[in-house]
């Protein structure tokens, strides 16, 4: 069954596709909880997001995985529209001025994307963003694809023309592999999005009363992300280098509610 579902969507390919036509926000969850991204379909999506960790149905979750568990990375979950709006709303109104003036288009990636359900939302929601998914999972990139299809096949996107750009619908890319490999869309982010809720952590820290991701993630933000503003959930990045300039609970019913820290780089040069 798993070899049939990978040849059907490996018929398919991916183009980097624009809007063509920007909804209001409740519009915009209409198309994605009805038509890209069923709710009646979530338990299909978690199983699918299971069998990327190499789990089978009859596994428990979390039981099996530890915390330093490589498989977490491909952990699925779907973070709650709303909350991504509240988010990315307190991120907009901190760094107004910077973010609302940019002529060549608001570019935010998704770390961690999924089958890109958070960024299809924010493609049919938001006039002039270039938004980029990235994901380590196959099965959930391919997934992504499926829902690509679906939107061209509506007329809810259409593939991107460079000779007739249009900035004010934005863009939708997505790209897999590790995320190390994509720090080209990393470096020229203005915010990255992570739900990390489940990523690996380091432990807690005093200081800034607040779970930390491992050095591993800290270690490619830093790197990365240095010039962006970083939203992550449930933990935040190291306090060396890292500033929280603002946290923000936001409802979350896969772990009751979540808490979102918007980070900036500590650039003391």
């Amino acid at each position: 069954m798993l070899q049939q579902y990978l040849t059907a969507v490996n018929s398919l390919s991916f183009v980097t596709t624009t809007v063509t036509s920007i909804l209001s926000r409740p519009e915009a969850a209409t198309v994605i909880n009805e038509i890209l991204f069923p709710q009646q379909d979530y338990g299909q999506r978690i199983a699918l997001g299971r069998r990327a960790q190499g789990l089978s149905a009859d596994d428990n979750d979390g039981s099996l995985l530890q915390g330093n568990d490589e498989r977490l990375y491909q952990t699925y979950g779907e973070f709650p529209l709303s909350s991504l709006d509240s988010l990315l709303d307190r991120a907009m109104s901190i760094n107004d001025k910077l973010f609302k003036n940019k002529k060549d288009g608001l570019k935010v990636v998704d770390l961690g994307s999924g089958c890109g359900r958070l960024v299809y939302y924010l493609g049919l929601s938001r006039p002039n963003w270039i938004l980029h998914g990235i994901e380590l999972s196959p099965l959930l990139h391919q997934e992504a694809l499926i829902a690509q299809n679906r939107a061209l096949s509506r007329g809810l996107l259409k593939p991107f023309s460079s000779s007739s750009v249009s900035t004010s619908s934005g863009r939708i890319s997505f790209h897999q592999g590790p995320a190390d490999e994509w720090g080209d869309v990393l470096g020229k982010a203005d915010i990255v999005f992570a739900y990390s809720t489940a990523w690996e952590c380091q432990g807690f820290s005093p200081e800034t009363g607040t779970m930390i991701l491992s050095d591993e993630w800290n270690q490619l933000f830093s790197e990365y992300c240095s010039e962006a503003l970083v939203i992550t959930t449930d933990r935040s990045l190291n306090a060396n280098e890292w500033t929280i300039i603002d946290r923000l609970e936001v409802p979350n019913p896969e772990v009751w509610n979540s808490i979102g820290y918007l980070q900036v780089y500590r650039n003391e040069n």
